[in-house]
Formats: C-alpha cells, structure tokens, sequence
C-alpha cells in the first residue's frame, strides 16, 4: 500500500517569507507518521506549523503538551531562528517537516484511488 507523505521538507529560506507574512510562530512536535527513508534511530522527525495568533499556537502546543518536542518557535527571537536554523541544517539530528501539501504530491489521485469508492458506499 502506498503510504500518504504530504509534508515537504521545511527549508531554511522559509524563514523570511512566514516573518514577511506576519506567520512568526511555530509549533513543533514529533511527525509520527512519517515514511521517511531518512528517518532513523539517528534522526528525529519534526512536523512545524505556522501560526500568526499566539494563543492558537498555544492551544496548538497545549494538545500535544505530552509530546517531549512540542513547542513554540518564535520567529521574531534570534535564538529560536537560530535553532530553527540548526534544526534544519545537513548534519542535523532532526528531519524538518512543514505541515502544508507539498505541490505535485499526487494526493489527489492517491485519494481518489484509494478512498473514492469507500466514501461513495459509505453515503448511499
């Protein structure tokens, strides 16, 4: 069966264009359903998402609070961009993935093939 993988990688020159775009926090926590063939026992997987209204992003984090890597980047703060920075670098020891829909994922067609019938049948 093929797995579903939406997320894209999160890349350093993101950076910018979320602080240009007033989306200044970041919510981190553990990506447990990645099929990653660079995800080991070295690496960590690590799913941000973007918010620009902090009390969501707390919510946010409040409801993986029992996650050991949840929480909230601030991208306006030096020190937090630096170790986003550090955590999307080659030699990192965490694997950075942005929770959007990747362009030309093939989630459409991978939906439809694999569900399309089943959500028919389920609403008749």
């Amino acid at each position: 069966m093929n797995r579903l993988q939406p997320f894209g990688l999160f890349q350093r020159n993101f950076i910018p264009n979320f602080r240009e775009d007033k989306k200044r926090y970041l919510v981190a926590q553990t990506y447990y359903r990645i099929q990653d063939p660079m995800v080991n026992e070295f690496t960590t997987p690590i799913l941000v998402t973007e918010y620009d209204n902090l009390n969501v992003a707390r919510m946010h984090k409040n409801s993986v609070s029992k996650d050991k890597y949840a929480s909230i980047l601030d991208l306006d703060k030096d020190s937090h961009r630096q170790k986003l920075v550090e955590m999307v670098s080659y030699n990192s020891k965490y694997r950075v993935y942005w929770a959007a829909l990747k362009q030309g994922s093939g989630i459409k067609q991978l939906l439809e093939h694999q569900y399309l019938d089943r959500i028919r049948n389920y609403v008749k």
